[in-house]
């Protein structure tokens, strides 16, 4: 993926194109809900050394190949 996300809206469309199906549903935020800023690595980074091995896309088409694979949540599904 060559573009920074910047949103959970973002990773949500990119999920949907990982999966090939989906439908994303944007309701008015509830303003007791706390805002939230954009997706920012830099912190994790910074304190704690975090160096990732994989890209954004590249982490979550692994994650969703284990979760299809996975009896545990093929069985609650």
């Amino acid at each position: 993926c060559d573009r920074e996300l910047r949103s959970l809206l973002d990773i949500a469309g990119l999920i949907i194109k990982i999966v090939g199906s989906g439908e994303i549903t944007v309701a008015d935020r509830d303003e007791n809900f706390p805002s939230r800023g954009r997706l920012w690595i830099g912190a994790a980074q910074a304190d704690l050394g975090y160096s990732p091995k994989v890209n954004i896309e590249q982490g979550l088409e692994q994650y969703i190949q284990w979760f299809k694979n996975s009896t545990h949540w093929r069985d609650k599904l």
